[in-house]
């Protein structure tokens, strides 16, 4: 799933937006926490593009294997790519 960082804490957590809701769902923030960022912690942002897997945990949404994209360009590829499978 693609998003982007809406919030992020001096605590260690964030917040990711995804780019879109699943099945007509509406948009709900996944909560990160810093050990599931694949990256240096330091450099992540509010607005960063990110790729993650989506997870439960305690009926909440969360982010898991977050990944920081490099560019917009690539979230449009990877899009494409999946779209086409």
């Amino acid at each position: 799933m693609f998003g982007k960082i809406k919030h992020k804490t001096a605590k260690g957590f964030a917040f990711a937006r995804p780019n879109q809701a699943g099945s007509g769902a509406p948009l709900q923030d996944y909560f990160l926490h810093r050990t599931e960022f694949l990256g240096d912690w330091e450099q992540l942002q509010a607005g960063d593009l990110i790729e993650f897997t989506p997870g439960i945990r305690r009926g909440n949404p969360i982010a898991l294997d977050v990944r920081l994209l490099a560019e917009p360009a690539e979230v449009e590829t990877s899009e494409v790519r999946r779209e086409q499978k």
